[in-house]
């Protein structure tokens, strides 16, 4: 199976643990997930890859919480266009509710690929290799 890289952005740490047991579970080395409680440490870390030129530092796919304290998926969303990067990661919305304005601006974003329910299986992960 190939190596993919995740970044996890999520303000709950115990959300962070669970879903790094399900892409161990999918096959996955935990060295390539990146873990983030903050949209400016994700948002941080990602300019400082850019700015040193590390691109294999630059995750695949995100997994971004929706519902945060101080900046929440969707200021993510508004900074992450904003970064010169070569290729997109596929970035996949999570949320505890799905509310129908929610989902429906989730899925007219064209940077967001999917809006899932928290919490993702093993399952959704394996399906990413496929």
């Amino acid at each position: 199976m190939e190596q993919l890289r995740f970044m996890l952005i999520d303000d709950d740490p115990a959300t962070h643990v669970y879903h790094s047991l399900m892409i161990e579970e999918a096959g996955y080395d935990l060295e390539e997930v990146q873990t983030f409680t903050s949209v400016d440490s994700a948002i941080s870390a990602l300019e400082q890859a850019i700015h040193k030129q590390e691109t294999q530092w630059i995750p695949q796919y995100i997994i971004l919480d929706l519902n945060m304290p101080i900046k929440d998926g969707w200021d993510f969303l508004e900074e992450f266009q904003k970064l010169p990067l070569k290729t997109r990661p596929q970035i996949y919305i999570v949320s505890n509710t799905e509310h129908p304005s929610d989902v429906e601006k989730a899925e007219s974003n064209q940077m967001v690929v999917g809006f899932r329910h928290k919490f993702l299986e093993a399952d959704f992960f394996t399906s990413l290799s496929n």
